[in-house]
């Protein structure tokens, strides 16, 4: 299995890239974004598994249709501390998110995340994945 790069395995120049964007978006949302909607006792989700770490809940705004299929269930695996890449995440969170993917994706589930640097992000600073079944 490959490990999550650091900072410290990455290029110079793709370190600097990256560092820049983060610098960015930062600047942008700061003002700009509302509280994080992953941040908090989720009171307001249908929880379907938690974990130490991790939290899977029902998409409050569910997909209708993803991939060129029509979508049954969504999900979303979030990891309980706020963090924006998997890199950001202690073994034992990314032991679980790993575990939680891996459980969810054989039992036919199609996942997709994000990357970091994707501007279309709805949740641009939470590190989430979404979780499809189809019809």
């Amino acid at each position: 299995m490959n490990t999550p790069q650091t900072e410290t395995s990455r290029a110079p120049h793709v370190q600097q890239a990256y560092d820049a964007w983060h610098r960015l978006q930062a600047d942008l949302y700061r003002d700009t974004v509302p509280p994080c909607p992953f941040c908090g006792d989720f009171a307001n989700h249908r929880v379907v598994e938690r974990g130490a770490h991790m939290i899977i809940v029902e998409n409050q705004f569910p997909y209708q249709r993803f991939d060129h299929q029509q979508v049954d269930k969504h999900y979303l695996l979030i990891p309980l501390e706020h963090v924006d890449r998997l890199s950001d995440l202690s073994i034992e969170a990314h032991t679980e998110y790993l575990n939680l993917y891996e459980a969810y994706h054989e039992t036919g589930f199609s996942l997709f995340t994000r990357s970091v640097i994707d501007t279309s992000r709805s949740i641009p600073l939470h590190l989430h994945t979404h979780l499809f079944s189809y019809k």
